[in-house]
């Protein structure tokens, strides 16, 4: 069993991973602007590991919009506020996608790093509403069985790679 994937009837929260993987981009960001210049592998490595983690947030942003809040929505009224801190922090992370993408050997990373810690605000921010709002709910109105039923389906269609956020414990 690996962090972020589904184990039995339990989907593991991934969105700690994730905000600490954040947390380690901008501690990067900041220590290669250290340095100076930036090298054209560092240009490089940046746009692959963006690359990453942007197919992965941007997914997860689509199937817990499209498929996996619709089925909540079923049994609860998912909370506004929830959608709204997570279409933020899409929004900030295709803001990210165009600076990465611009991203040239020698240039400086200090508009990457202001937007990169305005989108780990964000990613924080989501966690603490998803603890106190959405996972309550989610425990009040789904069984470890029904959280079965939703992971067989969800497994059938996406790599655990994929899915993540909700636990049942």
């Amino acid at each position: 069993h690996r962090p972020g994937h589904l184990n039995n009837n339990l989907i593991i929260e991934s969105d700690e991973l994730r905000l600490h993987e954040i947390t380690c981009m901008k501690q990067a960001l900041m220590e290669v602007q250290k340095r100076g210049p930036l090298p054209s592998w560092a240009c490089r490595s940046l746009k692959a590991w963006f690359g990453a983690h942007h197919e992965w947030a941007t997914t997860r942003y689509y199937l817990l919009r499209d498929s996996f809040i619709p089925r909540l929505e079923r049994r609860f009224h998912f909370p506004e506020e929830v959608k709204q801190a997570e279409n933020l922090c899409q929004e900030k992370l295709q803001c990210i996608a165009q600076l990465v993408n611009k991203i040239m050997e020698n240039d400086s990373l200090n508009g990457l790093q202001k937007m990169w810690s305005s989108y780990e605000t964000s990613v924080t921010l989501l966690n603490a509403l998803q603890q106190t709002k959405t996972i309550i709910l989610y425990h009040a109105f789904f069984s470890p069985k029904d959280v079965d039923n939703i992971r067989v389906r969800f497994m059938s269609k996406h790599s655990s790679n994929r899915i993540g956020a909700f636990i049942h414990y």
